[in-house]
């Protein structure tokens, strides 16, 4: 027989047993009423909520009577369920709604990709709610154990950064990552400071696969990977548009000849695509430590400065924010003559490594 849900009035009515009642409410809510002298007044009782997920019930004390109305103990009840929340949303949908609110507002979000679609091809079918700490840090060991611990640190933060939000936005009361470091993967991030040197710099000239242009065009440009590819040349100078910059301000570089010579062959290629290529390469040629592309953008500074280009003018030059918030904001100045010399110092120095 379905009763009413409970009321103070109807609390106060309760006889007290020699035994122990647990009196329903509503959905999964219990008012526990202690054991006490037949027929004495009921003081206080307990709130509980008993719920059953995966086959496990679990008891949670929500809060006591009186000094938690039945109103407060449903609101209560449903937060700790999360009705309408965690547990009627799935991993899948959180992933998506992840994908919507963040990473499409994200130039880079798209490198999350290959660790969302893992997530959500072991657990987007579970409620949210129900996925423990546990669940999720084996998934990133395994995955560690398959693509190489810096791959697991980046899972690890996906995974975090969906779990953030899903806090932000009220299907989480806490993410069960919290706390949970790289420590779990065994990665320890270390700054890179590789510069490529005479040697490896004449051995890039001499390269002739398609991907070595865009190389070359990185090293006399000192542009990402993802700027050479996103931008567009205009006349004598390379555009490239703000939603394509990092700082998300439209950002010119001054193209050489020796630059022009590089875009005869377009770059049509996936910026993994060359990470990939440039990585077999280096390790079929024996190169160690191994370079990446954006080592080239480190590379175009160092040999700016080399050749006698003020750094903070080597720092305009590849787009960089000014170094304090006052100067970023008051001085708008796009020392074009200053980044045009900057640049052609840089092809004149290259061109005396390749030549010599």
């Amino acid at each position: 027989m379905r009763t009413e849900p409970l009321t103070d009035a109807r609390i106060r009515k309760i006889p007290v047993t020699s035994r122990e009642q647990n009196i329903r409410d509503s959905k999964c809510l219990f008012l526990r009423v202690p054991a006490g002298k037949p027929g004495s007044r009921l003081r206080s009782a307990t709130w509980i909520v008993r719920a059953t997920h995966d086959g496990r019930t679990t008891k949670s004390t929500v809060g006591h009577w009186p000094g938690m109305n039945p109103e407060s103990a449903r609101k209560e009840r449903d937060r700790i369920l999360g009705i309408g929340l965690g547990l009627t949303t799935t991993v899948a949908e959180a992933i998506q709604n992840y994908r919507t609110l963040v990473l499409d507002h994200q130039k880079s979000g798209w490198q999350l990709e290959p660790y969302l679609k893992d997530l959500q091809k072991h657990l987007g079918h579970k409620k949210l709610a129900t996925v423990k700490k546990a669940e999720y840090v084996t998934l990133v060991q395994k995955y560690g154990k398959e693509r190489g611990i810096r791959s697991s640190a980046r899972y690890l933060g996906a995974i975090k950064g969906m779990l953030d939000l899903a806090v932000e936005s009220g299907h989480l009361e806490m993410s069960p990552l919290a706390g949970v470091t790289s420590r779990i993967t065994g990665y320890k991030p270390q700054a890179r400071d590789r510069v490529l040197n005479d040697d490896e710099i004449r051995q890039l000239w001499s390269w002739t696969h398609p991907n070595a242009a865009m190389l070359r065009f990185l090293l006399l440009t000192g542009l990402r990977i993802s700027e050479a590819q996103k931008g567009q040349q205009d006349g004598d100078k390379w555009i490239v548009p703000a939603q394509y910059s990092k700082t998300g301000v439209e950002h010119w570089v001054f193209l050489t000849n020796l630059a022009l010579e590089q875009l005869e062959t377009p770059f049509d290629r996936s910026t993994t695509a060359v990470q990939a290529w440039v990585k077999r390469k280096l390790k079929k040629l024996g190169v160690s430590p191994r370079w990446t592309p954006h080592d080239l953008r480190r590379t175009a500074v160092t040999r700016m400065n080399d050749a006698g280009v003020d750094p903070f003018i080597a720092e305009r030059t590849i787009g960089h924010t000014l170094p304090t918030k006052m100067m970023s904001v008051y001085n708008q100045a796009s020392y074009e003559s200053e980044r045009i010399d900057a640049m052609n110092r840089l092809a004149e120095h290259v061109e005396k490594i390749t030549n010599g």
